[in-house]
């Protein structure tokens, strides 16, 4: 249980970094005159998104129950890298 809601988690903040790079890019290439303001504002309130669900409190939590669920080797390792990540 305390797997999957990390496992859903990863997925999210995956699209939030993936929504910044897209803005990244489009800053980088296509950004109409004028738009800078904007652009930056939007980047600013989705990295502010992607920080606060990665470091909220209960993480820590299903991190650690996570560690005592019956898991394959592979979810293991990724439980032993955010608990790396996360402390």
């Amino acid at each position: 249980m305390s797997f999957q809601k990390l496992d859903d988690l990863g997925h999210k903040l995956e699209a939030l970094e993936h929504a910044l790079a897209i803005l990244g890019a489009d800053e980088a290439t296509h950004m109409a005159v004028g738009g800078g303001e904007k652009r930056a504002e939007a980047m600013s309130a989705l990295a502010g998104m992607l920080h606060a669900r990665a470091t909220a409190p209960e993480i820590g939590d299903w991190i650690a129950a996570a560690e005592e669920e019956a898991l394959n080797e592979e979810q293991q390792a990724a439980v032993r890298e955010l608990r790396r990540q996360y402390t």
